[in-house]
């Protein structure tokens, strides 16, 4: 239900907008289709071709709708009139007046009823008197410009219709905080290394270069995070990697996390394996094989354990109400040998978010995904890759970063 009430605004609106840009369209078809126009005059009468008389249109035949007449030569329009008798009482037109309908269909078809006006007024200063009266008054009497049909009538109500109906769920989706259902993390941009003497170690937040719960690098992030490491060891001669370290928040359970934090600290080592060049080396493992990346899941350090604390008891176990609680446990949860015993002392085994489209109530929903937002936000720190280096510090590096207690800020 909460999905619903979120996508209900940007589906009206996406129904507003394409109705109104197939409408456009269909008008702009209509105008220049090669189909004979609707023609009637402003008081919803036919327009008629003057000296066009029923006999006439009759002896046309198929001829006769002006998409077609405007290109009929004057000697076949007298070939067609001439295949009969005029009925008693009614004049035939003359050359000079049938010669001048290829012209009056051609304003007609093309809706240039503006033009058709003047013309037909000068026709009718200079010709004879056409054989029906009627036809004269229509043909001046045409409509100026192109009128609305039912079908247009009809597609502007339904577009007024989308347009009302978009403010109540616009309002709906703001008061259930639909704009805040999605995770935001603003993570921090830089990284720090922590020069220990022999080693090094830099120390990256990983929410800057992964999506949650992803691990493989965003592509949107790519560049980003080839850049920072890439200054990063730039401020180093012969730098050699001897140890990629992976880490997560416990959500999900410490086996999902393992393997989590693996996969991304092994695309970092895939990333560096690429920057590798005469400055900047890969090391081998006791077996000799290239340096991987070691997942850890949720570190064991003593920061990360209060940092664990303290998230949860502010936005997990401290929420009065249980229903509105960002996690939940796992029923079956997976296990997976190896565990450091410090981890499974320290979290959870099977807590993960609740899934909002099993919640009935928008409300409920929108205060869930609120409080999911702030669990995960709060564990930043959490979720992080260390990397282990030796190197030599050049001398002008020093001048390219700032010093703290416990290493230093890129």
């Amino acid at each position: 239900m909460f999905y619903i009430i979120c996508l209900l605004f940007p589906v009206l609106i996406g129904a507003l907008l394409g109705g109104t840009a197939l409408w456009l369209l269909n008008r702009s078809i209509d105008e220049v289709i090669d189909e004979p126009p609707e023609m009637t005059s402003r008081a919803g009468e036919p327009i008629g071709i003057l000296w066009m008389t029923k006999t006439c249109n009759d002896r046309l035949g198929k001829c006769a709708p002006p998409h077609i007449l405007r290109r009929i030569e004057p000697d076949r329009i007298a070939r067609l009139l001439a295949q009969g008798v005029f009925p008693p009482g009614e004049v035939p037109p003359s050359v000079n007046q049938y010669s001048s309908w290829p012209e009056q269909a051609e304003l007609i078809a093309a809706g240039k009823y503006d033009q058709l006006t003047r013309l037909q007024k000068k026709l009718l200063s200079t010709h004879e008197i056409p054989s029906d009266p009627d036809l004269q008054s229509q043909a001046i009497d045409g409509p100026q410009e192109r009128e609305a049909t039912a079908k247009d009538r009809s597609s502007l109500i339904v577009l007024a219709l989308l347009a009302l109906l978009s403010i109540p769920a616009f309002i709906l989706m703001k008061k259930n905080n639909c704009f805040n259902g999605c995770y935001v993390l603003t993570p921090p941009p830089n990284i720090t290394i922590t020069d220990m003497g022999n080693k090094k170690i830099v120390t990256a937040n990983t929410d800057q270069f992964f999506d949650y719960n992803s691990g493989t690098l965003a592509e949107q992030h790519l560049m980003a995070a080839e850049h920072t490491f890439e200054a990063a060891f730039k401020q180093f001669d012969n730098v050699t990697i001897t140890r990629i370290d992976g880490y997560t928040d416990p959500i999900g359970g410490l086996c999902f996390n393992r393997r989590l934090s693996t996969e991304r600290a092994n695309s970092i080592a895939s990333l560096l394996n690429n920057l590798a060049n005469d400055q900047l080396k890969i090391g081998v493992d006791q077996n000799g094989r290239a340096v991987k990346g070691t997942g850890s899941g949720p570190g064991i350090e003593e920061k990360d354990r209060q940092e664990w604390a303290r998230c949860s008891l502010q936005h997990q176990v401290g929420i009065a109400e249980p229903k509105y609680r960002p996690l939940k446990a796992i029923e079956n949860p997976k296990t997976c040998s190896n565990l450091d015993a410090r981890q499974v002392s320290a979290y959870p085994e099977n807590l993960i978010p609740v899934e909002l489209k099993k919640i009935r109530d928008p409300s409920v929903a929108a205060q869930i995904a609120a409080n999911q937002m702030n669990m995960i936000s709060c564990l930043t720190n959490m979720r992080r890759v260390t990397i282990e280096f030796t190197g030599t510090r050049k001398p002008q590096a020093n001048t390219a970063i700032t010093a703290s207690e416990n290493g230093t800020g890129l």
